[in-house]
């Protein structure tokens, strides 16, 4: 992994705080994604998500000035632990009106609608906080620019069982797609 590429402070930058997936899980949905999705992608217009970029964003921060990087770690640093309570992406969805393929679920804990606005709380003092007011639909996005929703393995379910501290990521926006990187 390369260091993170820290710009000048005027600068503005694309954030937002994830989980990644579990490590174990990842490794089987990657191979059976790529063994159905592969052979489809020349016949359909979709792009795949390449696997490194797989993540449940928590909370979208959009672009922020660069001057506030520090406090943003330090508000990461200070964040709780995700709770105890598994959160189980098992259902794959096509949502037309985004035209992507995700991995989500229809039964989202108590206690993980608590945390996240717990997470809300959190940064709004650091006017970073760019949720519009959306409910929070966890998900995992495996495919965008889908028209038409393509044949889809079946997925194992992803499970977060364990808390684990969630993680600052940047978001490289480019003609090949985006590139995300952990900031921490």
């Amino acid at each position: 992994m390369t260091a993170p590429e820290i710009p000048d402070a005027s600068e503005k930058i694309r954030l937002f705080l994830a989980l990644p997936p579990p490590d174990a899980w990842h490794r089987e949905a990657v191979r059976l994604v790529n063994e159905a999705l592969r052979a489809q992608t020349a016949a359909h217009t979709f792009r795949l998500v390449p696997a490194r970029n797989w993540h449940v964003t928590l909370l979208f921060f959009g672009e922020v000035p660069c001057a506030q990087l520090s406090q943003l770690h330090e508000t990461v640093q200070g964040l709780p632990a995700t709770p105890r309570v598994p959160l189980v992406l098992d259902r794959i969805a096509f949502w037309s009106n985004a035209r992507v393929v995700v991995l989500t679920t229809d039964r989202l804990p108590a206690a993980w609608r608590d945390y996240h606005q717990a997470l809300i709380a959190a940064f709004q003092p650091l006017g970073v906080v760019d949720e519009k007011g959306r409910p929070w639909r966890p998900h995992l996005t495996l495919l965008r620019g889908v028209r038409a929703c393509p044949a889809l393995p079946e997925l194992p379910p992803c499970r977060w069982q364990r808390p684990i501290r969630p993680l600052l990521y940047r978001s490289h926006l480019g003609r090949a797609g985006a590139r995300y990187e952990v900031l921490g």
